[in-house]
């Protein structure tokens, strides 16, 4: 009986495998829900399951293509240095993705290659002299948090300074993941912190991660921009909705948010409101919340609010 293999995955009746590679959420940077143009300290995130890492006094925006028309896929993500407070407090311009354990664990004992495309605004950098690096960080814990638990082992590509890649290029990284691993994160950033004077100073420019079972960088899985959404809804989810009061009363309101798609876990819930009466979170869980408004409202009181659910590692 022949056995098709690819990435790692068998196949004994010989038939061709469509099953999904990338390991990796929104790596082509599709899906902005807190905002296309964020200011970070550590350990917070920026374009959906990506977050910021130790020294992070940094930008993360999405990058105008139309600008840049060399950028290899539809979107792209730029990191800055964007205040003059890094001066003092230095900068590593780390970032990356904390993989859920269900999408990953079962990629422990096996080769998985790691790849990006990255561009960057000069050749050197200021205090790097060990430059920048891709990698993997691997635990044995289930979802530590993201830059809060140190890693059991790693493995590391190093683009020394002073050759940066300055146009578009592709980066790989090969490695056997332990045995005992059960969450993987894939980084990116400077090995050393260093000081800048004025917003943008220097900047990457990064798109097209993918982490996946096998030996060989594949070309980019391209999911749809709704698969992309869905798949990052499942632990941050951000909507306005408008509602209004059918007739006065002076006990409460109860008002059900049906989340898109279930979260990770129940969320932390907050909302700002546009009303003055109180309102409050009755219940929440991975499939909804529910506010209630108390106190006197009338017939014609209306509210703008904002829900935001989030469930990240």
């Amino acid at each position: 009986m022949s056995v098709l293999q690819v990435n790692n995955i068998t196949d004994t009746g010989g038939s061709t495998l469509l099953g999904r590679r990338n390991a990796i959420i929104n790596g082509n940077f599709d899906v902005w829900q807190r905002g296309t143009a964020r200011t970070f300290v550590s350990a917070t995130y920026s374009a959906d399951r990506w977050a910021c890492g130790q020294f992070q006094q940094a930008g993360h925006e999405l990058l105008d293509v139309s600008a840049d028309t060399s950028v290899p896929f539809s979107n792209a993500m730029r990191v800055t240095s964007s205040s003059t407070a890094e001066a003092a407090a230095g900068t590593r311009m780390v970032l990356g993705q904390m993989v859920e354990s269900v999408n990953c664990s079962h990629l422990a004992g096996q080769e998985v290659t790691l790849s990006a495309w990255v561009k960057f605004s000069a050749a050197s950098y200021p205090e790097t002299s060990s430059g920048a690096y891709l990698q993997l960080y691997f635990y044995d814990a289930v979802n530590p948090n993201f830059n809060s638990t140190t890693p059991t082992s790693n493995g590391t590509l190093t683009l020394p300074n002073g050759s940066l890649p300055t146009t578009w290029t592709k980066i790989t990284l090969t490695v056997t993941v332990p045995t005992s691993t059960k969450t993987i994160a894939p980084r990116f950033g400077f090995f050393d912190a260093f000081s800048t004077t004025n917003n943008g100073d220097y900047f990457y420019d990064t798109t097209g991660w993918q982490l996946e079972a096998g030996s060989v960088a594949t070309p980019f899985e391209r999911r749809s921009v709704g698969e992309e959404l869905a798949l990052c809804q499942r632990y941050y989810f951000k909507e306005d909705v408008g509602y209004r009061a059918t007739s006065s009363r002076t006990d409460r309101m109860d008002v059900t948010i049906q989340y898109p798609v279930t979260m990770r876990a129940k969320p932390t819930t907050t909302y700002t409101s546009s009303v003055t009466f109180l309102a409050a979170i009755a219940f929440e869980s991975p499939q909804k919340m529910v506010l209630y408004y108390a106190g006197a409202i009338s017939g014609s009181d209306r509210t703008v609010d904002t829900f935001e659910a989030d469930a990240e590692l």
